[in-house]
């Protein structure tokens, strides 16, 4: 679901034509200062425009950042408690799920709204990381320059590169049906 309708949902009534994403480009942006971020911590970054943000994580000495907003009901990520992978899954009574894509020492971010545990360096729900529901988006990080700065997408301006042309009319539901037949 687009961020921009995540938490003012409009019934526009049958065969509403959702409005095209605006165009976008991948942008490095500074979160913060390199010794800012010590291990253990985290820094968010609000991107307005965008209707986006993430937190950035220093866990082992390593970056990662996902999306702030927890999938589950939008919870403030950056302000949960982040513990290894292992010490999560020890606390647990049931078997915990398998992964092929997670280790024990991997860091994992509970949402401080309801409780909800992410992996955050593969973004998955860490009690069902195969059901793909619930996942964080999980961005590039990096060190550059003193600075940690994350990847995103961000609006095109109108100096950026050939944006791609605008779609084309809206028409009804039966104009789209009758154009995939």
């Amino acid at each position: 679901m687009p961020k921009g309708l995540q938490y003012s949902m409009v019934d526009d009534g049958p065969l509403a034509t959702a409005a095209p994403p605006p165009p976008t480009r991948k942008a490095w942006r500074t979160v913060c200062d390199e010794a800012k971020l010590k291990n253990g911590q985290s820094r968010r970054l609000v991107l307005e425009a965008e209707n986006e943000q993430v937190v950035v994580f220093r866990h082992r000495r390593k970056l990662f950042a996902i999306d702030n907003r927890c999938a589950h009901q939008g919870g403030n990520l950056c302000a949960g408690d982040v513990e290894d992978l292992g010490t999560v899954l020890r606390h647990r009574t049931k078997a915990p799920p398998k992964s092929v894509n997670a280790c024990l020492e991997d860091g994992v971010v509970r949402c401080p709204r309801h409780g909800l545990c992410f992996n955050i360096r593969t973004g998955e729900y860490v009690d069902d990381p195969d059901s793909g529901t619930l996942r964080q988006r999980v961005f590039p990080v990096r060190s550059k320059d003193g600075k940690i700065q994350v990847q995103v997408d961000v609006l095109r301006k109108d100096g950026d590169a050939a944006a791609p042309p605008p779609p084309p009319a809206a028409g009804s539901f039966r104009d789209f049906l009758k154009s995939r037949a």
